[in-house]
C-alpha cells in the first residue's frame, strides 16, 4: 500500500474515531460508507452504535410521507440511503406512521 493511501486510511480512522458521521467521511474521502468502517475495524477503532431514537426514525418517516424520496432525505439528514430505507421500515414497525401528521 502508497504512503499515500495508508495517510488517507489513518485519516479515516481518525475521523471515524473523533465522532464525524460516516455518511460525511465518505463524502470528504470520496469512498464508500462500506469502505470507513473497514478503515476504522482495521486501525482498531471500536464500532460504535449510534442509538436512533424514536424521534429521529419519525422525522424520517414524516420526510418520506412529505414526498421527499430516500436519496433526499439521506442527503438532507446525512445518512445512507440504507439507513433511510431501514428508519422508515422500523417507524412503520414501531406504528409511528400512524402518529406522524402528513
Amino acid at each position: 500500500m502508497s504512503a499515500e493511501k495508508k495517510e488517507r486510511n489513518a485519516a479515516i480512522a481518525e475521523a471515524y474515531r473523533s465522532g464525524e458521521k460516516v455518511f460525511s467521511i465518505a463524502l470528504r474521502f470520496g469512498v464508500s460508507d462500506t469502505h470507513i468502517s473497514k478503515m476504522a475495524r482495521k486501525a482498531g477503532v471500536p464500532p460504535r452504535a449510534a442509538p436512533c431514537h424514536s424521534a429521529e426514525y419519525a422525522e424520517t418517516l414524516r420526510l418520506s410521507l412529505d414526498g421527499l424520496t430516500p436519496k433526499e432525505i439521506a442527503e438532507r439528514l446525512h445518512l445512507t440511503t440504507n439507513a433511510v430505507r431501514y428508519r422508515i421500515k422500523q417507524a412503520k414497525a414501531m406504528g409511528l406512521d400512524k402518529a406522524v401528521e402528513k
